[in-house]
């Protein structure tokens, strides 16, 4: 062992000393022989009582006798679900922390952290979980005894971050405005419709712009059609509606009981428009229509879905496209039957925004996470921070929340935590049984999302608001 690995134990496993770090040695690098070197520098070590051969292996020696072992039992229930690395770091003032991790992708039943030669005494030990993107998804801390010769065993509770997600660069928690709704049913041709949701927002010289699924309720009316409304904002709170921009078309047509779920984008001066079709009732989904416009009011309609149903997608729910380098991406929500919620959902590609190409499964509803175990919806994908950010909804039985996957490329997509990143928790002062179909941009340095909510009062699904809290 050399002189630097003596100090290295020394300073790892004895506390430190203000002397012995303010210590200053000198030796007369003129003296003729080696020998006398060596005889001056051991007599500068003796008079300082910090090193002599005898007394460091002693201590050494000391040191092993007066060390434990610490070990960390965690049941893989007990964790978050995607926790892929455990990490832990043991610290004690004085002395230099301890730090240890392992992975979660084991054949053990039981992930163990084992660390062997911890100092006796009281240590603090904090461990956190993180995912497979590194960001922290839960964390504990706790106090441990150890003692000479002995294995400790510690016990910590992990418990879920307190923040909704990570982009992997920042923390991000939402703000909701104080007067939720911001856009609802009122007098007029909506008054009795049932749902407000889908809705779609860009910002165009200062203009908000939001088109919106308005339906009425089959349950209660035996007789469920949709619309496709817009409205118009200078702040995205304060909505004027313009009405319906695209109605239920002719008995018999593949969209005869209306469209729903918009997807916009705006490109040199005209809107494009990809939405799902509706056609008969409890077996109404019936493929990806196409439309444009100049002012985003008056409509045309390709007279035929540019994507009907296929053996692979024969019902398509929410559909959301986006352009990255001149490539159409379109995610869509699919499922078997009309009356079962979509558990995948499926890329297709386009250049021209008609012809498309199927990609696969790129996100499927994580049935093990109780929030979305009936199915996920696409509700918006951007580009922003050089990725793509999905925000979706997760279904569970009679509510639903908003969750949100990220990826480089648009084709493999990863969760960055177990958690929602809007769940009910979120939504005071507004009230609500559930929220889903979420639209975000990002404007003015901060992610903005507006998002449909089912309330008691009145009942039905209204669009609510909130942005990125500073």
């Amino acid at each position: 062992m050399t002189m630097e690995d003596d100090a290295e134990a020394f300073k790892q496993y004895v506390p430190l000393s203000p002397v012995h770090n303010s210590l200053i040695l000198s030796i007369d690098l003129r003296e003729p022989t080696m020998k006398k070197c060596i005889v001056a520098f051991s007599l500068l070590m003796l008079l300082t009582g910090l090193h002599q051969p005898t007394t460091l292996l002693g201590q050494k020696k000391n040191a092993q006798s007066n060390r434990g072992t610490v070990v960390l039992n965690f049941g893989k229930s007990a964790l978050q679900g995607d926790v892929r690395t455990i990490n832990a770091v043991l610290t004690r003032p004085g002395y230099q922390p301890i730090r240890k991790s392992i992975s979660t992708k084991t054949e053990q039943e039981q992930p163990v952290l084992r660390i062997e030669g911890v100092p006796v005494g009281d240590w603090t030990i904090s461990v956190r979980g993180e995912n497979q993107a590194r960001v922290s998804i839960c964390s504990g801390t706790s106090k441990l005894a150890v003692e000479p010769n002995v294995t400790s065993v510690g016990e910590i509770s992990l418990v879920p971050a307190t923040f909704s997600f990570s982009w992997g660069r920042e923390r991000v928690r939402w703000k909701m405005h104080p007067g939720d709704p911001v856009l609802q049913q009122s007098e007029g041709w909506d008054s009795n419709h049932y749902y407000f949701d889908d809705p779609v927002v860009l910002k165009i010289n200062d203009v908000f712009h939001m088109w919106y699924s308005s339906a009425t309720n089959g349950r209660m009316s035996n007789e469920e059609l949709f619309w496709i409304a817009y409205a118009t904002s200078p702040d995205g709170i304060n909505w004027t509606k313009h009405g319906a921009v695209i109605s239920p078309g002719p008995a018999g047509s593949w969209m005869d009981m209306g469209a729903l779920s918009p997807s916009v984008l705006y490109e040199d001066g005209v809107f494009r428009m990809w939405f799902v079709g509706a056609q008969h009732f409890q077996k109404y989904r019936n493929g990806i229509g196409y439309a444009t416009s100049k002012d985003g009011k008056s409509w045309e309609i390709e007279q035929q879905p540019v994507m009907p149903p296929s053996e692979s997608i024969p019902i398509a729910w929410n559909t959301c496209v986006i352009k990255k380098d001149g490539l159409l991406y379109q995610y869509v929500g699919v499922s078997n039957e009309a009356t079962n919620y979509p558990t995948d959902v499926v890329l297709l590609t386009s250049v021209d925004g008609k012809i498309w190409s199927e990609r696969g499964k790129v996100l499927s509803a994580r049935k093990e996470i109780p929030w979305q175990r009936s199915g996920i919806i696409p509700g918006q994908v951007i580009y922003d921070e050089h990725r793509f950010k999905m925000f979706y909804t997760g279904l569970s039985d009679n509510t639903f929340s908003v969750g949100y996957a990220e990826s480089t490329e648009g084709l493999n997509w990863s969760n960055t935590s177990d958690l929602p990143t809007l769940g009910l928790s979120d939504m005071p002062p507004w009230v609500t049984n559930g929220v889903g179909w979420p639209a975000v941009i990002r404007d003015q340095g901060k992610l903005k999302i507006w998002f449909s909510g089912l309330a008691d009062r009145p009942h039905g699904y209204h669009i609510g608001y909130a942005e990125q809290a500073e």
